[in-house]
């Protein structure tokens, strides 16, 4: 029974937590033709007959379409094999007469479109470059693109088109020349300078792999990101990962409303990226650098125009997330004129794991910004900056200062509660609720124990956090509240524990070792759902989460990762 209500509690704390935005709301098409790379334009285009080209798929649904009227919702379905062609929409095969023609692309199945023999792409056009809302992008590789990977959004011409509700999901992504996956446009009219673009509004990227793109081989003016929202509003990026690319790993560039969560984020040149964004959740990332020196999370305003005065990064919450090898979270004012204002307005980062820094001037927690006579410059303001409840530690040695926490003079609105840091922090970023635990681990090799609910780190005696559930989304104790991303050592998560049990690392990659007294052993694995499987071996099961169960009654939840 005991066993039966962890998995219970488990599944309704899952439920509850939902997502803070609300999916894009995506249309049935209503029309459909059907590509091959072996198929021929004089074909119908249905699935016994599919067409070749994109430009002839475009034409049979403009036909097909042609007594409808107002927005209008078709789909191309790509038949398996390799296309050599982009599969872009001109502006006049979507604005029409008397309709929109919002085209959604799904491959069926083992499709990659290979742009390597292409010459003849616009640099800010993508491999799969699609016009209007209300659609999907999803089963597809995409590999060696001269431009973009996968692009909305339309600016030329004197005309601009900001496209709404579009799914992009279970995409792969490598060797750009420019961003990976890019939702939305610049907030300023290529045409009209002094006219502003409304922003994108509604996506979610969901299970996209991206690596090494951005820059891949010939260096561009412009600065990529493997995975970017560009002056846009409700977007979601999840359960994506992104890895070794030439540029920002997840951006968001002006945006308003985002959630960033359950991403695996490696080698980038930024981890996360938010520049002048309102309105963020950024948590239960795994973010870690094995080569790169650069910042897990950096928060930054950087001016696109003269004519805006002022810029935010306001009301974002970072939690929960593990940052391995990086250059921590950072905060930092980009260059802008004396009449533009910049505001860092609540700002919250709590129950995060940052362990280790790369050698290099810094710190785990870095401000940087403009200074005048021993305050923030005039134009730069601070208000209701939360700290609380993380894991930070690093080595001396590749610290400014010795510093865990640096900024350029004392912070307005600055408080910090409850974390725990491995060695003393500058008197004007700390509190007496801090703690400071020489034992922590500050190097990767080690953080896994410390990350993972080791024995390292000591549970905290204070109220109940605000963030109820930790990285894996366990809840976390009402009465011991653990520094750091993740629960442990708790009821909560061990409980009929028998204590000469030892479950370790977890969440664990290659290896999980498993220590028991003689005559207690592994009785059956059991994933979320409850149903208990056949395999014995969690060394050979996909990654989740998963539960032991143990021959004295004794359960352990474990997580698997990539």
């Amino acid at each position: 029974m005991k066993t039966l209500g962890l998995l219970y509690s488990l599944l309704i704390s899952a439920t509850f937590f939902s997502q803070y935005l609300t999916p894009p709301q995506i249309e049935t098409p209503m029309f459909r033709v059907y590509m091959s790379p072996t198929g021929s334009d004089t074909n119908s285009g249905d699935s016994l007959n599919p067409v070749f080209s994109f430009s002839q798929a475009l034409d049979l649904l403009i036909s097909a379409t042609s007594t409808e009227t107002g927005e209008v919702y078709t789909e191309v379905a790509l038949q398996p094999g390799t296309y050599t062609q982009a599969l872009v929409q001109p502006v006049s095969a979507y604005q029409l007469a008397t309709k929109n023609l919002n085209v959604s692309v799904r491959g069926l199945w083992g499709v990659m479109i290979n742009g390597s023999g292409l010459t003849n792409l616009n640099p800010g056009s993508g491999m799969v470059h699609l016009l209007g809302s209300h659609i999907y992008v999803n089963n597809i590789n995409i590999l060696n693109s001269p431009a973009n990977g996968i692009r909305f959004g339309y600016n030329s011409n004197n005309t601009v088109i900001n496209s709404s509700d579009v799914l992009i999901q279970n995409v792969y992504v490598t060797q750009t020349l420019g961003h990976g996956i890019l939702a939305g446009i610049g907030a300023v009219d290529n045409t009209n300078p002094t006219a502003l673009v409304p922003k994108a509004s509604g996506f979610l990227i969901d299970h996209c792999y991206v690596t090494e793109a951005v820059n891949y081989n010939t260096p561009q003016p412009q600065w990529g990101s493997a995975i970017k929202a560009w002056n846009a509003k409700n977007v979601i990026v999840r359960n994506c990962t992104v890895k070794n690319n030439g540029g920002e790993g997840i951006d968001a560039d002006d945006c308003d409303s985002i959630e960033i969560s359950d991403n695996l984020v490696i080698d980038n040149v930024v981890g996360i990226y938010l520049d002048k964004v309102t309105t963020a959740w950024v948590y239960s990332n795994h973010i870690e650098n094995d080569y790169k020196q650069s910042p897990g999370i950096l928060c930054a305003m950087e001016a696109f125009s003269n004519l805006i005065s002022n810029y935010y990064i306001k009301d974002v919450h970072i939690y929960n997330n593990i940052l391995l090898n990086t250059q921590g979270i950072s905060f930092w004012q980009g260059t802008f004129g004396a009449l533009q204002h910049g505001y860092f307005d609540n700002v919250e980062i709590a129950h995060n794991s940052i362990i280790g820094r790369q050698s290099g001037n810094g710190a785990c927690i870095n401000f940087s910004f403009d200074t005048f006579l021993g305050q923030p410059a005039p134009n730069i303001h601070f208000n209701q900056i939360s700290i609380h409840r993380n894991l930070v530690a690093a080595n001396s040695d590749s610290l400014n200062n010795n510093n865990l926490i640096i900024a350029p003079c004392n912070i307005p609105g600055y408080s910090a509660n409850y974390n725990c840091y491995r060695q003393a922090v500058w008197s004007g970023m700390t509190s007496a609720t801090d703690i400071i635990d020489p034992n922590i681990p500050a190097s990767v090799p080690d953080a896994w124990g410390t990350v993972s609910g080791g024995s390292y780190v000591p549970l905290h005696l204070v109220p109940i956090s605000s963030i109820t559930l930790d990285y894996n989304y366990y809840p976390r104790d009402v009465n011991q509240t653990a520094v750091g991303a993740l629960e442990y050592n708790t009821a909560a998560i061990k409980p009929n524990s028998n204590a000469d049990i030892l479950v370790y690392p977890n969440p664990f990659r290659d290896k999980l070792t498993i220590k028991a007294p003689v005559g207690v052993y592994v009785s059956s694995i059991i994933d979320l759902y409850g149903k208990e499987l056949n395999e014995k071996n969690l060394e050979m099961l996909q990654s989740g989460a998963y539960f032991i169960r143990f021959s004295d009654g004794t359960v352990y939840p474990v997580v698997k990762v990539e």
